[in-house]
């Protein structure tokens, strides 16, 4: 969680978004060790997400995150921002995933991609280049 809050908060203030949604006080409830390095990043993006969200995240401690909870963060901080500019598309493996309306608005605004044209592997550990390819391509659609 650290290191991909700490990139998309950095890309999210060098495109001026910075609206939160979320109170300091809520934040410091689930976003606790001020002693993080990366807790400025972390509660920053925090801020920015529903309450129901940020219990997930904060219950998860340093398991890394999956595909499926990237794109409910992203789409819960950009939704209205980026319009969708494909069509929509079928994966068979969201079906019963929680995040499936955040995972069709990310492949849809063309930030997420699937393994192959069935499946987005929403349950796979998010990699780092998988998180640069997300970022370059919301920085494209921000600017």
């Amino acid at each position: 969680i650290a290191d991909t809050f700490t990139f998309l908060d950095r890309l999210l203030l060098l495109n001026d978004i910075t609206e939160m949604n979320l109170t300091r006080s809520v934040v410091e409830k689930y976003v606790t060790n001020k002693e993080h390095w990366a807790f400025a990043n972390i509660a920053s993006i925090s801020s920015k997400l529903s309450e129901d969200t940020l219990k997930i995240i904060s219950n998860m401690g340093e398991k890394p995150i999956k595909r499926e909870l990237l794109a409910q963060v992203i789409y819960e901080i950009i939704g209205d921002k980026i319009e969708p500019i494909t069509a929509e598309v079928t994966f068979n493996d969201i079906e019963n995933s929680e995040y499936k309306e955040a995972i069709h608005y990310c492949v849809r605004a063309g930030l997420l991609s699937g393994v192959d044209s069935k499946h987005i592997a929403p349950e796979k550990v998010l990699t780092r280049a998988e998180l640069i390819s997300v970022l370059i391509r919301l920085n494209d659609l921000l600017e």
